[in-house]
């Protein structure tokens, strides 16, 4: 209570209710009763002192993982696509391996437990090695029981990020801003159009980091004052793919009854120029059009039955995601939900190639199954 306030209380017990013990405080001042209440022998009697109860949920470990060079330990972390009028966009869920920098995206309409899960389950399954480790801040969308126990399902070690860390997750936060908002911007996208930008982020974009997008790989040494630098030279620019073949005995680390074979196999299968006719188009997605460019480009490619032989000839059966015995192990491996399979280049969709980026995306393109 203020002063004032305590001054017109102790009047009207005084005046109203005729209380004759209030007659000297009835006149006190203003300031008196802030130097009744500074003083010691107030706050002694007065007020209770008590240590601040911190709010701590027993999930995951407060520490940084330590990969020592295995693959497996991932750090996430929740881009949003912007608001406007009060009105949410989609969510991004970005992964990325601390060892060999291999990067999953997927886009989600909502980050509550109902939309998140299914997706996070999807984009840990499409990494080529086992989940030895999950590493997130301290958001309440994976900071929860039903993510830990998808992790232990996955016997995968969960830590969280770290007070006074400011670049405790820093390899998936600069993943956020090099990747993610150099293709998707920082313009609001409509929630409606959550399952297109998911459909891209998975079916053309995750398989097009990993397999083609080169990434810088630190060499480390420590200098004559016992602290360590990192320089970054030529020869250690590769993609998260060649990174991982480069790893000593690396076959031990893929998932069982997987290997380097298939997985090369779904690399070639798999050209650079696949988001080519993306590229071309990052302008005009700026634009209010946007939208509607980027729904006509994800709209799947109609399949020509007389290019079916073609199609067998120049991709073997084994890279077929239709095969039922390939489907799920594809699907797992390169987070290709839909490819791959190759389809004739469509009229209405060849009118946003650039024949510049993409030279022979005029014959093939990698398009979705449905």
């Amino acid at each position: 209570m203020s002063g004032l306030a305590a001054r017109e209380v102790l009047r009207r017990q005084l005046k109203v209710f005729g209380d004759a013990r209030f007659a000297r405080l009835a006149t006190i001042s203003n300031g008196q009763v802030y130097n009744l209440r500074n003083s010691a022998t107030y706050r002694a009697k007065r007020t209770l002192w008590t240590k601040t109860r911190p709010a701590t949920a027993a999930i995951g470990l407060r520490q940084a993982p330590q990969p020592e060079g295995r693959p497996g330990f991932v750090r996430v972390d929740t881009v949003h696509q912007g608001d406007r009028d009060g009105v949410k966009g989609p969510y991004l869920i970005n992964l990325v391996d601390e060892v060999t920098q291999h990067e999953f995206v997927g886009a989600t309409v909502g980050i509550s437990e109902r939309f998140l899960l299914p997706l996070l389950e999807g984009l840990l399954l499409s990494f080529p090695f086992p989940i030895l480790g999950f590493h997130a801040d301290n958001g309440s969308e994976y900071i929860n029981h039903r993510v830990a126990r998808l992790l232990d399902k996955l016997r995968a070690e969960f830590t969280k990020f770290r007070a006074r860390r400011s670049n405790d997750n820093a390899p998936v936060e600069g993943k956020n801003a090099s990747v993610v908002r150099k293709w998707f911007s920082h313009d609001h996208v409509p929630r409606r159009f959550a399952d297109d930008v998911n459909r891209f982020a998975q079916g053309t974009l995750s398989p097009f980091l990993n397999f083609h997008r080169p990434c810088l790989f630190a060499t480390e040494h420590r200098d004559a004052k016992g602290r360590i630098r990192r320089k970054y030279l030529a020869r250690d620019v590769m993609t998260p793919y060649a990174r991982l073949r480069s790893l000593a005995d690396a076959e031990r680390f893929l998932k069982p009854g997987l290997g380097f074979a298939l997985l090369d196999a779904v690399a070639t299968a798999i050209p650079a120029h696949s988001v080519g006719r993306y590229a071309a188009v990052k302008g005009p997605l700026r634009r209010p059009g946007r939208l509607k460019v980027l729904r006509r480009i994800l709209r799947p490619t109609p399949l020509d039955p007389l290019a079916k032989s073609q199609r067998r000839q120049r991709f073997p059966a084994a890279l077929d995601c239709r095969s039922a015995q390939n489907s799920t192990l594809l699907t797992n491996v390169a987070g290709l939900p839909n490819i791959p399979h190759i389809a004739p280049e469509h009229p209405k969709t060849n009118r946003f190639t650039n024949p510049a980026i993409s030279p022979s995306l005029s014959h093939w393109t990698t398009g979705t199954s449905g």
